[in-house]
């Protein structure tokens, strides 16, 4: 197994305890740590195509990996329409269309869950639902649940008809080419535009 990667003169956090490690240096192979000790044996691992890097005592973490949950953002978050079990733009739009018949005159339509994968190659955007929700106020929340998309009438009934300045750096209302909101709300102050005016 070739070295590939060696790190020296490092600080080694071990991830179980969260103290350095004596060693001071880690040889890496095939993507996973293949061996650790001091700088004199690991950099004796080398070869000519090893990328050798000295960390002059910098601190060098597992990989970290966030898995978090939010229970009761979670349970207000999913109300309304389910999307997530649909697999592409025709399933959206049938589930859509059903629910759209059974909603009261003048009502809200929420949904959440939407994967953007179901667009392809695709823009996110309603243009796709556009005949679906004529006339009716939306909100799709894709499962990020970051960033969602608005219907026409949705944005109309907030006040959104084109690009907006947020503190929040992420934020946007996307727009096309021309100026005008393609229906995709990115990140908590967008959302909000619209979020604001729709029935709590």
């Amino acid at each position: 197994m070739r070295t590939s990667l060696i790190l020296l003169s490092a600080r080694l956090l071990d991830p179980a305890t969260g103290a350095f490690l004596p060693q001071t240096a880690l040889a890496a192979a095939d993507g996973r740590i293949a061996a650790l000790g001091d700088d004199r044996e690991i950099r004796a691992l080398a070869d000519t195509s090893t990328t050798v890097i000295d960390l002059g005592g910098a601190v060098v973490t597992p990989g970290l990996v966030d898995g978090h949950v939010h229970p009761v953002t979670g349970s207000e978050l999913t109300h309304g329409l389910d999307l997530s079990g649909c697999g592409d733009l025709d399933q959206v739009r049938g589930t859509l269309a059903g629910a759209v018949r059974e909603l009261p005159r003048g009502a809200w339509l929420h949904g959440w869950g939407l994967d953007p994968n179901v667009f392809g190659g695709r823009p996110v955007e309603t243009a796709p639902f556009d005949d679906v929700l004529e006339g009716v106020p939306a909100l799709l929340l894709l499962f990020d649940a970051h960033s969602m998309l608005a219907s026409r009438r949705a944005l109309a009934l907030a006040g959104v008809d084109g690009p907006r300045t947020f503190d929040q750096a992420t934020a946007e209302v996307v727009c096309d080419a021309d100026g005008r909101p393609t229906g995709l709300l990115l990140e908590d102050a967008a959302c909000d535009l619209v979020e604001r005016v729709a029935p709590r």
